[in-house]
């Protein structure tokens, strides 16, 4: 994904991020099917990762998602643990992880919003 390479200053050597290149790839990639569960799911939208998942391991969709999610934070951790060496590039790695999180949770784009509109009484 080509939001990953930028997130690292060109003082932080290649070396001491490049493993941790395919687990930010998977978080970004994750990040985005967790978030965009809801807004697929009330349009009926059946094209999705989720309930490929869910159908593949045969698997209700809300273990799928939540599997999912699980999934997403573990390729967050094992990221940064594969950067915590470097002091630069784990600084950068966590501002990258939490901003495009940040960024997403603000989009209008999933209708997180929608969420908090009702109540349990």
């Amino acid at each position: 994904m080509v939001y990953v390479l930028p997130a690292f200053p060109p003082e932080v050597p290649l070396k001491s991020y490049i493993q941790a290149i395919p687990e930010l790839i998977n978080c970004c990639n994750y990040v985005n099917d967790v978030l965009s569960f809801y807004k697929e799911e009330i349009v009926g939208e059946q094209a999705n990762f989720v309930t490929n998942m869910a159908n593949c391991h045969r698997i209700s969709k809300i273990d799928a998602l939540r599997r999912l999610a699980e999934d997403t934070a573990a390729d967050a951790l094992r990221a940064m643990k594969i950067v915590s060496g470097h002091p630069g590039a784990y600084k950068a790695a966590q501002a990258f992880v939490q901003g495009y999180i940040v960024f997403h949770l603000a989009s209008p784009r999933y209708k997180l919003t929608e969420l908090f509109k009702y109540q349990i009484e």
